[in-house]
């Protein structure tokens, strides 16, 4: 049997998170760890037990490589309209190697990834790639940034590509 709804979000997240920290080399900028709002892109932070456990698994593999990391799902219902993910510091991988380790990582929690797909550019000098997917019922896309200081990701799990790069300039331009 497949997994449904927030457990296969879960499984996907925690896919890209294990091997995009696996690939990510940092030199911190910062003592504190990054933080995320309680509110994004006018959607409320989820506080499920489901949410919370991938929020501390996330802190703890950050905390397995060095890095300083945040992960929040926002959303009003069971499962999380979108997740957003932040690494805090400079990577010293290539804005192309950071996503073929996020494609990588969404394979292996279970995503079906249609790298034909894609979109990158830069904007303000904020270099970005995105791509689409699907995992069981869900139709999505993520996102990834790349700037001085950070690099973020946000799947929008109810949206295309344009609707996830749109999304992601209005969580990087909130946060950063």
């Amino acid at each position: 049997m497949k997994p449904t709804g927030v457990s296969l979000v879960v499984r996907i997240a925690l896919g890209l998170i294990a091997a995009f920290l696996g690939m990510y080399g940092v030199r911190f900028l910062f003592d504190r760890g990054p933080s995320l709002p309680d509110e994004l892109a006018g959607q409320p932070r989820l506080t499920t037990q489901a949410i919370r456990d991938l929020e501390e698994q996330m802190a703890d593999r950050g905390k397995d490589y060095d890095l300083k990391t945040a992960v929040a799902a926002y959303g009003t219902g069971a499962t999380p309209a979108f997740l957003v993910m932040l690494v805090e510091g400079r990577a010293i991988e290539s804005t192309d190697e950071l996503f073929d380790s996020l494609v990588q990582g969404m394979a292996r929690g279970g995503a079906t990834v249609n790298e034909s797909a894609t979109d990158s550019g830069e904007r303000s000098g904020t270099e970005y790639r995105c791509v689409a997917f699907t995992g069981g019922a869900i139709n999505a896309a993520a996102c990834m940034w790349r700037d001085d200081g950070t690099v973020g990701i946000v799947l929008d799990l109810s949206a295309g590509i344009d609707e996830t790069r749109e999304l992601l300039f209005t969580v990087h331009d909130t946060i950063t």
